[in-house]
């Protein structure tokens, strides 16, 4: 009996890098979702059931620290990779505050596919 492909959320402002996202991910074997903003994003995670969440910091409406803190009001387990362009190390130490699992830095696409095979398999 075939197992059920493990399902990734994607919150990612920009259209090339959610399309990246889905082929990259899919590929591997993923079932991914993405999300162009906190608001849909946020709307997903509380009806569906994923195993991973990978957010970007900068979104258009609200940012990705907030809405890390805003999923772990209601799901405390699931893996949140934070994906950003903002690599100071005060953005990662930031990640580390909005309870995100792990933090890699845009565009270290190889990093982000070894930390997400790292919380699903």
């Amino acid at each position: 009996m075939p197992t059920a492909k493990r399902r990734v959320l994607c919150v990612e402002d920009h259209e090339d890098t959610r399309h990246m996202l889905t082929l990259m991910l899919e590929r591997e074997g993923y079932f991914v979702l993405t999300a162009e903003n906190a608001t849909l994003g946020l709307a997903l995670a509380q009806t569906q059931p994923f195993d991973l969440l990978v957010i970007d910091i900068w979104l258009p409406d609200e940012d990705g620290h907030k809405l890390c803190r805003k999923v772990r009001e209601f799901d405390e387990y699931t893996p949140i990779v934070v994906y950003s362009g903002a690599a100071r190390e005060s953005d990662r130490q930031d990640a580390v505050v909005s309870e995100a699992d792990a933090f890699v830095a845009k565009p270290d696409v190889n990093k982000l596919l070894e930390t997400v095979k790292y919380f699903l398999e």
